[in-house]
This record gives C-alpha cells, sequence and structure tokens, in this order.
C-alpha cells in the first residue's frame, strides 16, 4: 500500500515538474538556492516561499497532509543540505525528494 502511494506520488507529481519547470523560480538550480541564500535576503525569500508553496500544492494534490509536519526553517534547512549535495539540481527536484521524505515519515 505505502510503495503504491509513492508510485502514485511521483506519477502526480511529474507534470507539477513539468509545468513548474516553465516558472522562473522553479527552473532554478539548487546552485542558484545556495547562492541566493548566501548574497541576497529578497532573492532567498522569493526561492523560500516559492520552495514552501510548492510543498503546499504537492500536499493538497496528494491529497496528504504533511505540510503540517514541518515548519518553514525546517525546510530551509532540508532544503539548504539537499542543495550541497546536489547543486544541478532543480528546486522541484530538491520539493519531490522532500515531499516524499514527509509522506514517508507519516505512513
Amino acid at each position: 500500500m505505502k510503495k503504491n502511494l509513492i508510485i502514485f506520488l511521483v506519477c502526480l507529481v511529474m507534470p507539477l515538474s513539468v509545468y513548474a519547470g516553465a516558472m522562473n523560480t522553479a527552473a532554478k538550480t539548487c546552485a542558484d538556492w545556495g547562492e541566493h541564500r548566501n548574497i541576497s535576503d529578497s532573492l532567498a525569500e522569493v526561492d523560500e516561499a516559492w520552495i514552501v508553496g510548492y510543498l503546499s500544492g504537492i500536499s493538497a494534490s496528494a491529497d496528504v497532509d504533511f505540510i503540517k509536519m514541518i515548519n518553514t526553517d525546517s525546510i530551509k534547512d532540508w532544503m539548504d543540505k539537499y542543495c550541497k549535495i546536489h547543486t544541478l539540481k532543480f528546486l522541484t527536484d530538491g520539493g519531490q525528494a522532500l515531499a516524499l521524505e514527509l509522506i514517508d515519515r507519516k505512513h
């Protein structure tokens, strides 16, 4: 059951990733995330708001309320760690990875 839910979520999220990739913030890489966090509060805030919204959208679309399990600071910390390791990945990739991790914790 759990495996089916994860497969379903990945299939559900993939089209969101393609759509979100057309948006300016979603097309940013983890290298951009790290750079923005280091040099510009305003750019970092845009990225942070985007990732929280993206996760909220995944949570609502998947009908799994995992977003209440994590606060904004924890999301930023998680993305900081993810992006240090995966500098060439997109923010959507990090958001999907975090969503899958939170869903896994919930079940």
